[in-house]
């Protein structure tokens, strides 16, 4: 007897905190956007005819119930730590590793690899008095076995950016496994999917050595610009055990001066960073304002090179080490830029071109082609 009083006991209370739960849910302000998932959540819609009629209204409740549940980001990152004690090695295509988070990689199709370099040697054909350079960045996965949980299959990321070298070549191809795998630097944020700062320079380095660049009038101070960056694989998977910094190297010469223009935007400046980023939910834009369709820099350089970089999100770390270098550099992000590459090589008297990209991008995005084809 004494049995069934518990039980219902129990149900009674379950049902209290239930509607207690649900109507503390309705009433509270509705939050638009979550900071741990960086990402926009669904919010109540008015109840209307059409809306009723034809289903809307009931998946958009079933989201916003889900998205506007008490204290959800809290228990998102109980789950995703619960998940971590159990012993699970991967969440997403996160894993889990013991002192970073790290983006699984997945490699590029024998198909998607030959129309890419098929498109990019034609671009290349097309332009032979212009001076060609690839750079394709490992991600941490490529190199980070150490980071990885036990048992993480190994990546084949070194051997696709092997292959993909040897079918654009003539082009210049600048390797970054041999100097990556050598340095004791932190070359990826442990959070983020991004290289950090000091990745981005090895990277530049690695770049100057190749071109016979001469760096010896410039030199750099690292200033350490936020202690509390958490990234991407952060909000992907919840968890928020690894607290990054974003530093910044600033040239020492004062003759390193520039414009930087903003097509989107309609905005110059005369600087390649914006410190109000790094309080913003993604402060990895605090290099080049984040990404846009089309950026252009004006130097003070006296050299004659015009130089497009056509690229991802890595290269906005590294393109402020190119400005002694170049008269004018021009990016793109053919993600977001849409006009003629070809009448764009042409309007900017472009002599060099560095495509710069990391694996995961390149594997996984098809933009790149079309753009060449414009």
């Amino acid at each position: 007897m004494k049995e069934k009083y518990y039980q219902l006991a129990f149900v009674i209370i379950m049902m209290v905190l239930i509607t207690a739960l649900s109507l503390y849910a309705w009433q509270k302000p509705q939050q638009t956007f979550s900071e741990t998932e960086k990402r926009n959540l669904t919010t109540r819609q008015a109840l209307e005819g059409t809306s009723l009629l034809d289903g809307t209204y009931q998946e958009n409740y079933e989201t916003m119930k889900n998205d506007q549940f008490p204290m959800r980001e809290q228990f998102v990152s109980m789950h995703a730590i619960f998940d971590q004690l159990m012993g699970n090695r991967k969440s997403k295509d996160v894993y889990l590793g013991k002192d970073a988070l790290v983006q699984d990689y997945t490699p590029m199709s024998a198909a998607q690899m030959n129309k890419m370099t098929e498109a990019i040697t034609a671009f290349q054909n097309a332009h032979p008095d212009v001076a060609m350079q690839m750079m394709i960045a490992p991600t941490a996965i490529g190199l980070s076995d150490n980071a990885l949980p036990f048992g993480a299959p190994r990546s084949k990321q070194e051997n696709d950016i092997r292959t993909f070298y040897q079918k654009v070549s003539p082009m210049n191809c600048i390797d970054l496994i041999e100097p990556f795998e050598k340095s004791e630097d932190l070359l990826y944020y442990r959070s983020d999917h991004h290289w950090t700062s000091s990745g981005a320079k090895l990277a530049f380095d690695t770049y100057a050595k190749a071109l016979s660049l001469d760096t010896g009038a410039n030199s750099y101070e690292q200033l350490y610009v936020k202690n509390d960056f958490y990234g991407t694989l952060a909000s992907k998977t919840g968890i928020y055990r690894y607290p990054d910094e974003i530093s910044v190297y600033l040239n020492q010469n004062s003759d390193d001066v520039y414009r930087v223009t903003y097509s989107d935007i309609e905005a110059s400046e005369y600087t390649l960073f914006d410190s109000t980023k790094l309080a913003s939910d993604n402060p990895y834009d605090f290099f080049l304002k984040g990404n846009h369709p089309l950026v252009q820099i004006e130097t003070a350089s006296t050299r004659r090179n015009h130089l497009l970089v056509i690229k991802d999100s890595y290269a906005n770390a590294l393109i402020p080490f190119l400005t002694p270098y170049y008269s004018t550099i021009t990016i793109i992000d053919p993600r977001y830029y849409f006009d003629s590459v070809n009448a764009l090589m042409q309007e900017k008297q472009i002599t060099d071109v560095l495509f710069l990209y990391n694996m995961t991008t390149l594997s996984q995005d098809t933009s790149l082609i079309d753009a060449l084809a414009s």
